[in-house]
């Protein structure tokens, strides 16, 4: 790996796309001879909305740096360990997590993420951890401010932040000898408005609600037309990674798909028992 780290800067300059030319160039470890662009971006949301940056202030011995993404299922640990080229996959209590402690592989991360972050709360802990691992060796890193203007729809980092951060459900309303389904689609996260807002406005439908007494926000779009026209191609061009988010998806767009021909295919038979076993599934 380059050693000469003194790269970055804190002027903010926006940027409209995700910059991983030097990564890509100098930061890659030996064995990888390239990497997918959208994949980077997925990693990229997937860890704003379930990894960490750790600082570890032991009382006897020295500073240690850690990335860790913690997920109940290990399949996809894997893949992106396998993706990346380097951290670890270990069991923790009943989940598992990809737990990058390495020197080498601490400052390619931080490569990685330097100037490449979205969410408010993400940057300030990463110039945490960047300020750490500065105190630690001679050689450099400078903090490079994150000021992007990215468009999430043509993007992978909204279909990892939902990995992470998202929820298909279905809501049954009963109406009198008969009864309606709810399609819904919520991505959730705390204090980060602006960026549901973004999210809201680029797909043009849906509302955000606030929970009472809190920060935690949540993007809500129940629009039938906006699944098929927006959201479902979207996430065809940008898939999910995480199996258990793929499934839901699968049975929520089946479900989406009865609303649709509801008209035409009577909701009686085996498609009510299908429509049934969806509801079991994902209902609320």
């Amino acid at each position: 790996m380059k050693q000469n780290l003194k790269i970055g800067s804190s002027e903010a300059i926006r940027e409209t796309t995700f910059n991983f030319e030097l990564y890509k160039k100098f930061y890659l470890p030996e064995h990888k001879t390239s990497i997918d662009s959208t994949f980077l971006e997925w990693f990229l949301g997937f860890f704003e909305g379930d990894g960490s940056f750790i600082v570890s202030r032991p009382k006897v011995g020295s500073l240690r740096l850690f990335f860790i993404l913690t997920q109940d299922e290990i399949q996809v640990l894997h893949r992106l360990r396998t993706k990346l080229g380097f951290g670890r996959v270990q069991k923790h209590g009943k989940y598992f997590r990809f737990l990058v402690t390495k020197r080498s592989d601490v400052d390619r991360l931080i490569h990685l993420f330097n100037g490449n972050l979205i969410l408010k709360k993400t940057k300030k802990r990463f110039e945490a951890l960047l300020a750490a691992r500065n105190e630690l060796y001679s050689e450099k890193i400078l903090y490079k401010e994150s000021c992007l203007s990215i468009q999430f729809l043509q993007s992978g980092w909204l279909s990892g932040f939902m990995d992470a951060e998202s929820c298909f459900n279905l809501l049954k309303r009963e109406r009198i000898n008969d009864f309606s389904v709810d399609c819904r689609m919520y991505v959730d996260q705390k204090d980060e408005v602006e960026v549901l807002e973004q999210i809201k406005n680029e797909i043009g439908a849906g509302y955000i609600e606030r929970s009472a007494n809190s920060t935690n926000f949540r993007y809500i779009n129940r629009d039938i037309q906006v699944f098929k026209k927006i959201i479902f191609p979207y996430l065809k061009s940008y898939p999910l990674r995480t199996r258990k988010k793929r499934i839901s998806l699968a049975r929520f767009t089946k479900m989406v798909g009865y609303r649709v021909l509801r008209e035409n295919l009577p909701w009686e038979g085996k498609v009510l028992a299908r429509i049934n076993r969806l509801l079991e599934k994902l209902g609320k």
